[in-house]
């Protein structure tokens, strides 16, 4: 799995060192964890489409002729 956000970094441990009380709070948060993303990847999704359909694929063959763009900032 790719972390897409730092809440993805900090994974919650449940380990044997927790409380019962403990533990299911954080089996709570990790699955309310899980319903955000899922339900964020969902709504991407939805916008993703219509977004797309009017997007040309652009493939570049070697040696075309291509204008760039750059940036002082790309060079630092």
């Amino acid at each position: 799995m790719i972390p897409y956000h730092l809440l993805d970094l900090a994974k919650l441990s449940i380990g044997e060192k927790l409380s019962s009380a403990d533990s299911t709070i954080a089996e709570q948060v990790l699955h309310i964890h899980e319903l955000v993303r899922l339900k964020l990847e969902k709504s991407n999704s939805k916008y993703m489409t219509p977004a797309n359909k009017k997007r040309r694929e652009k493939i570049f063959e070697e040696g075309d002729m291509v204008i760039m763009y750059l940036r002082r900032e790309n060079f630092g």
